[in-house]
């Protein structure tokens, strides 16, 4: 095992990791190192309500996007030339501007006349601020996904520092300086995806000067064939993961949802800073790899790394949260051991479950993470009312074993198929 990992520490794995990592540090890391600021500025109910929104607005994405992303990762090395990857983000984009864009016109009339049913007091024109920026992120995450694919590590990198200083500048601007509260954070969050569009606008006429609209009925059968079936499994990712919210507020206050979600942010940080980019390095060259026959994972040395790791940042993430945040948010530190046990378990479905994506078993991987959302909304429902944020907490690592014993199970069954070993 330390000699396994020695040699790992050597690779061009290890070494995209890292440059990914320090990239998302500036990027995806800002919401975590601006808490101090945000729990000093806001109340928390102010916060339990910028989570609310945040949610919807990623409940909107996930729906709107038409799983386009997901197929976009599931197809790309099945394509075999840079005419035929250019072909595919034709469509892609085709079907986003035409179909997602509806979907997206239609979401601000229902909301015009219902949006506080379904946010309550936060103002139309931030919850249509919010949609604007949901819907222009796209654009923005298709290029950076295929500059990933494409192991373009560096370039990625440098737009991450670019946008996260970015984003920092902006956020202390509003919410500090010009005190705007909740609003300032949904402003930032809009310019900065606006600008970072302009940036990326001439590299994509460059890597994508071939682009053409063009859409077809068959067309879109086909891909929405693959596609739409990962919207409800990213639903039920959402479901795993942030329902216990709602349910929260259902049986607590909103107080309670801005605790939980501000133990979810210390949780989450995990995601941009150390999961997405060791998965950004490692599952392009495993999925490239799998297209040339090799189905070597490693996984048996893989999966007591992970639990061994997270096992200790759970206890380095609770020591630093108890000198960021404020007294008023000391009810946030018991869950934070509680999710980062539950964040071990998802990346252990993630890693086995590329498997399957690679062989586009769709249906087996929406089956597992559905059984895991299942599990985990029923075990919330009866632990919240006797339990509190705890029993949410407790309900999500529930969900979250059952979805990676759903995968490993799959991935048993599929390698017993392929005649693979199992030892890799």
């Amino acid at each position: 095992m330390i000699s396994f990992l020695k040699r790992q520490f050597r690779t061009v794995l290890f070494r995209n990791t890292l440059i990914y990592g320090f990239g998302a540090l500036f990027l995806k890391g800002i919401s975590f190192f601006l808490i101090p600021l945000y729990t000093r500025l806001l109340r928390p109910e102010d916060y339990g309500h910028l989570e609310l929104l945040n949610t919807f607005t990623s409940i909107l994405e996930i729906v709107c996007s038409l799983g386009l992303f997901n197929f976009l990762y599931m197809d790309f090395f099945h394509q075999k030339d840079s005419q035929s990857r250019v072909r595919l983000m034709n469509s892609v984009l085709s079907i986003y501007l035409s179909i997602s864009g509806i979907l997206y016109l239609l979401t601000l009339i229902i909301l015009w006349f219902n949006h506080e049913f379904f946010l309550g007091s936060i103002s139309i024109v931030l919850v249509y601020f919010s949609i604007f920026t949901s819907y222009l992120n796209f654009f923005q995450g298709i290029y950076i996904l295929v500059l990933k694919l494409s192991e373009k590590v560096k370039r990625v990198t440098i737009l991450q520092i670019v946008l996260g200083v970015l984003s920092m500048s902006l956020n202390i601007l509003f919410v500090y300086y010009l005190r705007t509260g909740i609003a300032g954070i949904i402003w930032a969050n809009l310019i900065c995806t606006v600008i970072s569009l302009i940036i990326i606008s001439s590299s994509i006429r460059n890597q994508f000067r071939d682009f053409v609209f063009s859409i077809s009925i068959s067309q879109v059968k086909n891909i929405l064939r693959l596609s739409l079936p990962f919207i409800p499994g990213a639903l039920s990712y959402w479901l795993l993961n942030s329902a216990n919210r709602w349910i929260l507020l259902h049986y607590g206050t909103l107080a309670e949802v801005g605790l939980y979600s501000l133990a979810i942010k210390f949780t989450s940080i995990f995601d941009p800073l150390i999961i997405q980019p060791f998965l950004n390095a490692n599952n392009p060259r495993t999925l490239k790899q799998f297209s040339e026959g090799n189905y070597s994972q490693k996984l048996t040395y893989l999966y007591p790394g992970v639990i061994v790791f997270f096992g200790i940042m759970s206890f380095v993430v609770l020591t630093l949260a108890k000198y960021m945040i404020d007294p008023s948010f000391s009810g946030s530190l018991p869950l934070i051991p509680i999710m980062v046990t539950g964040t071990s378990l998802s990346v252990l479905a993630q890693i086995t479950a590329l498997l399957l994506l690679f062989r586009k078993k769709v249906g087996q991987t929406f089956t597992s993470i559905v059984a895991g959302s299942i599990v985990s909304i029923s075990a919330s429902f009866l632990l919240v009312p006797h339990f509190g944020s705890i029993g949410a907490a407790y309900g999500t690592i529930i969900g979250n074993f059952v979805w990676f014993a759903f995968i490993l199970i799959f991935y048993l069954r599929e390698r017993n198929r392929m005649k693979l070993p199992l030892q890799n």
